[in-house]
């Protein structure tokens, strides 16, 4: 993904409403913007299918087996190499491999429940599913679309298959002006602004002055580059409106949606075409 820093974004909104932020930036300004910087980016995230915010993966429905974690009595996972799915007989220590029958035993796909999470571990999460096939839409012509559903932080599919192929969005990143702090005890999910860096991070992990950069620990949220001017402009819209001036407020708004629409038609223009999906809803 092409990105841009997320300083460059904060910044660009504070001088247009005229404030230095290399100096005179206020913890509740800040605040602010970043408030408005957020739900710029989740609405122009989700405003089109960005070829760089949406994918087309392969998954199974259980985790990927490592053989260096420990297991529980039951737990279920995946094994790419044998294509097959594979039952916790008992409490697996570390180090155990999957060919071990006195702790692994294969299950059939027809006895695995078609449950693909949002959230999976080793896996990118989930946004908003738009399809599932049962071959890679990018090699297929006729990739053979499947029935599906959400259920609670789930998606279920009518399959028989024991891997699909899913076309789904990424996650809008989530931003904080709350700067780092190597002294402070964080937990997983927690997200930091590196002022150094001019990006904020989201913990992978728990951890104490492990630096930003990282990555055992630290996930870097991006910025799309693609969004970011836009994003400027709806933040400052917002900020205008928050100030009472409608007026210019509406000009901003304006131009937000005019670079959004300016950016979709490029990318239509280069691409040609868009894929096909389709979104299920449940009453």
């Amino acid at each position: 993904m092409r990105t841009v820093t997320f300083k460059s974004v904060l910044w660009g909104v504070a001088l247009r409403l005229g404030l230095d932020p290399a100096e005179n930036l206020q913890t509740n300004q800040a605040q602010a913007l970043v408030e408005y910087i957020n739900a710029r980016v989740r609405e122009a995230w989700e405003w089109a299918d960005w070829p760089e915010l949406v994918a087309v993966e392969e998954r199974a429905f259980a985790v990927a087996h490592d053989s260096s974690l420990t297991y529980n009595t039951g737990n279920l996972v995946w094994d790419a190499g044998t294509a097959s799915y594979y039952t916790a007989l008992s409490a697996v220590p570390g180090g155990i491999q999957i060919s071990n029958a006195t702790y692994w035993e294969a299950t059939a796909t027809a006895d695995v429940t078609k449950n693909l999470p949002r959230a999976q571990t080793g896996q990118t999460e989930i946004g908003d599913l738009f399809n599932v096939y049962t071959r890679d839409p990018h090699a297929n012509a006729n990739p053979g679309e499947l029935d599906w559903w959400p259920i609670g932080n789930n998606y279920q599919v009518q399959t028989n298959r024991a891997t699909v192929w899913i076309y789904y969005r990424t996650v809008p990143s989530h931003f904080t002006e709350v700067p780092y702090s190597a002294s402070r005890a964080y937990t997983t999910g927690e997200t930091v602004y590196d002022p150094t860096t001019g990006e904020c991070y989201r913990a992978a992990q728990g951890s104490t002055g492990q630096a930003v950069t990282n990555t055992t620990y630290w996930t870097k949220l991006d910025m799309p580059r693609v969004l970011s001017e836009a994003v400027k402009c709806g933040a400052y819209a917002d900020s205008l409106r928050e100030a009472g001036q409608s007026s210019r407020a509406g000009d901003e708004e304006g131009r937000y949606e005019a670079m959004l629409i300016s950016e979709i038609d490029k990318v239509t223009a280069q691409a040609g075409r868009w894929p096909r999906w389709k979104a299920q809803v449940t009453g």
